[in-house]
This record gives C-alpha cells, structure tokens and sequence, in this order.
C-alpha cells in the first residue's frame, strides 16, 4: 500500500517537473528569439566577418525532448516514489511488528525455524558428493 501511493505521488511530481522544466525551456527559447544578435564579428587586424543568423535552426524544443523529458521525469519520480514507499512500507511493517510481544515472539520462532531447515538442507548437500565429484567417479554411486 505504501510503495503504490508513494509510486502514484513519484509519477505525478515527475510529470509536473518534466512540466516545469518544459515550461523553463520555452522561456529560454523565447528570450534567446527576442534578444539582439550580433551580425558581423571584427578581429583585431580590422577584417570583418558575418554571423549566421541560426535563429531558424533554433526555433523551440522538438516534439521528441518534449516526450524524452515527460517520459525520463515520469520513470525517475515513479522510481523515487515506489523506493520510498517500501522504506516507509518497511518502517511500518517494523512498528506493527515490535508493538505487539507475542506477535514478535511467534516472528522470531518461525525465523529461527526457517535458519535451521536451511542449514540443515546445506548439511545434506556437503555430506553428499558434489556434481563435480559424481562426474569424475563414473557417475556410479
């Protein structure tokens, strides 16, 4: 529950910062359109040289920023969100647990139980021979 709601808030703040940040970049284009370009650059030596006028190469952002941008912000908020909502998820799951003794001791047991079938699995496997070994001997047991 928690990681879904904090997903959900990740997605809607990257999409609203991919809008912003689109919003920003218009602004830039704006203002680079109505600032006053230099025309000619002269070097030292008195020699004179025209600009290019790239306004026209330069006209706003493209269609494939703008959805690069939504699509970037939206995964990386949705990833931010869904990570904090499993350290809050978890941060709950621990105060439900620790609240209750009984309910923790019952916890405890059953890990404790779970180790030891673990480790006793692993025992019968170093007992028996390995894969390696059984290719070696013939494959006969």
């Amino acid at each position: 529950m928690h990681a879904g709601f904090a997903s959900a808030v990740g997605l809607g703040l990257g999409i609203y910062t991919a809008f912003r940040l689109r919003a920003m970049r218009l602004a830039y284009f704006r203002a680079f359109r109505a600032m006053e370009k230099p025309v000619e650059v002269r070097f030292a030596d008195g020699r004179t040289e025209p600009i290019p006028d790239i306004t026209a190469q330069v006209s706003g952002p493209s269609r494939w920023g703008d959805a690069a941008t939504y699509f970037l912000f939206s995964v990386g908020g949705l990833f931010l969100g869904g990570e904090l909502g499993l350290l809050t998820g978890t941060a709950s799951a621990a105060r439900t647990i620790t609240k209750d003794p009984e309910s923790r001791g019952r916890i405890e047991k059953a890990f404790k139980n779970y180790r030891i079938d673990v480790l006793q699995r692993e025992i019968e496997q170093l007992k028996g021979k390995s894969r390696f070994e059984e290719f070696f001997s013939g494959g006969s047991s």
